[in-house]
């Protein structure tokens, strides 16, 4: 028997946590370690004048402020903070409202969704199961409605540009327990703002325990990675750093696609990617990512600009911390810690740099103080934006995360000293 996901007797409240508990899982699976995922999340929501994406779980930076859920499972409304005043509103503007009733309040949504400014509108994609829905608002949370419902997951990102909305779609049967029957179907998709029409633009693949990952959009095409295993994995073997070398055993294929939009072309531009410790990233013109090599241990961070097919070394040796990428503000930042005879683990971590893309140099940068950790998600023409957390901490539990603000030029002149958003 095959539930539809919507009519599994869910709660509100249920289905948030078991969204909510699916994306840190999803998010250990593709990171490696627990400490890691729990602050990192999926990467950073950016904003230019042409392209939004987004992911889920991030704030969506704006151009006079950003959006943002806190980072528990006792408040899922939205809020807004605005650059300039420095202050958080919760986002409804219903008259009398007391922003308590999930029912009424427009700060509300079921489930954790991936959120996206695009022409002044706010877009709401909201992953379930089996059925998936994208609604849109006005940019202050008002006048929110359902803009399509789509059979299948819709993923962990979106992105848009050209009034185009691309997003991730996977297809999965489940039984009446939510477990997955069969292989996943996955592609990427596109509905288009100005007619409204929905359509899926790459080649629909399928393989054990297939995935979809959209990478971003640059230059009139769509990237992304695909990935599936050689065999399943062994349910009795628990994902951690330990057997890390295990789950990478596992992968079968795994290539990063560009897709034309002016032609319809699908081209391989990366593959034999299992080297990977983390999921790539795209970011303005270039997709940055790392490998360790398995036999000395050197874990090297790369810069391939797809336009030219130029590889760059950004930075290597024992000592780099091989994890999920950030981008925010024209730099990527990495880091480095204590080599342990096998890997760099995340809390180990010493020393942090900002490597900018125009100057091709890298600066060191704060992301540690005690027991607090630090981790970029973006930044306004004066100010660096944070996701954080406590070392100790880390280990796939979200309570005790915040997000906090400071001086950009202070930042990059090696100091720390954040302003927490209440």
């Amino acid at each position: 028997m095959v539930t539809d996901y919507k009519e599994s007797g869910m709660t509100k409240k249920t289905r948030r946590r078991v969204i909510w508990c699916s994306v840190i899982a999803v998010v250990v699976l593709a990171g490696g370690a627990a400490a890691a995922a729990a602050l990192h999340m999926y990467g950073k929501s950016v904003q230019s004048d042409e392209i939004v994406f987004a992911n889920i779980g991030e704030p969506c930076m704006g151009k006079s402020g950003f959006y943002y859920q806190k980072q528990n499972q006792n408040d899922s409304r939205y809020y807004y903070f605005d650059y300039s005043s420095k202050e958080s509103v919760v986002l409804c503007n219903r008259p009398n409202c007391t922003h308590e009733d999930e029912t009424t309040c427009d700060a509300y949504f079921d489930g954790i969704p991936l959120l996206a400014q695009y022409n002044d509108k706010l877009y709401f994609l909201v992953p379930g199961y089996e059925n998936s829905v994208i609604y849109v608002a006005n940019s202050d949370g008002s006048n929110k409605k359902r803009l399509i419902s789509i059979n299948g997951n819709l993923g962990f990102r979106l992105a848009i540009a050209d009034n185009k909305l691309f997003y991730e779609k996977t297809v999965q049967q489940y039984d009446e327990n939510l477990n997955p029957v069969g292989n996943p179907k996955v592609s990427i998709c596109m509905y288009d703002l100005t007619v409204h029409k929905n359509s899926t633009l790459t080649k629909v693949r399928s393989g054990i325990d297939a995935s979809i990952r959209l990478l971003g959009y640059y230059n009139n095409a769509v990237y992304y990675m695909y990935q599936d295993n050689k065999k399943k994995a062994d349910p009795n073997i628990d994902f951690n750093e330990a057997n890390l070398s295990y789950f990478k055993s596992l992968v079968g294929h795994q290539s990063i696609y560009r897709y034309d939009i002016s032609t319809g072309k699908e081209t391989e531009i990366l593959n034999s990617l299992d080297k990977f410790g983390i999921s790539p990233t795209l970011y303005q013109d270039s997709i940055f990512y790392m490998t360790t090599d398995k036999s000395s241990h050197v874990t090297t961070l790369y810069r391939y600009r797809p336009d030219n097919n130029k590889l760059q070394v950004i930075a290597s040796g024992k000592d780099l911390y091989n994890g999920i990428i950030e981008c925010a503000d024209g730099k990527v930042f990495y880091s480095r810690g204590v080599f342990n005879g096998k890997s760099v683990t995340y809390t180990s971590i010493k020393t942090s740099y900002a490597y900018d893309l125009k100057t091709g140099k890298s600066t060191e940068v704060k992301l540690r103080s005690g027991n607090d950790c630090y981790s970029v998600i973006g930044a306004s023409s004066d100010l660096v934006f944070f996701l954080v957390g406590k070392n100790e901490a880390l280990t796939g539990s979200t309570s005790d995360l915040s997000y906090a603000y400071m001086n950009k030029k202070d930042f990059y002149k090696g100091k720390l000293k954040c302003t927490i958003i209440k």
